[in-house]
């Protein structure tokens, strides 16, 4: 893999993208079932976990971003501010998940 690394930071930021061989493949699983991807040139990661969980068998781990009141208030019409916003109103507040 090359490493050049290329960040996208249009509003978001949470973006990698590196460059591979036309023919390299990745491997990771996914349900329990284990996969063999072609990258087509390409390997993307996206980096911001804010909204994910982590399930350990006794709990569930996550971030409960009602702790940040701030993170809703951001300008109208900006992106983030608005997907937060709505996320926020489609979890009802409720960020733990199933």
């Amino acid at each position: 893999m090359n490493s050049n690394i290329e960040i996208f930071t249009g509003g978001w930021g949470n973006i990698l993208v590196s460059r591979s061989d036309d023919s390299a493949k990745l491997q990771f699983t996914l349900d329990g079932r284990n996969l063999l991807v072609k990258t087509y040139g390409l390997i993307i990661s996206i980096i911001d976990f804010t909204l994910s969980r982590i399930n350990t068998g006794d709990s569930i781990l996550y971030l409960d971003l009602s702790s940040d009141p701030d993170l809703f208030k951001g300008p109208k019409g900006d992106k983030q501010s608005e997907t937060y916003r709505r996320m926020k109103d489609v979890t009802e507040d409720w960020w733990e998940g199933r």
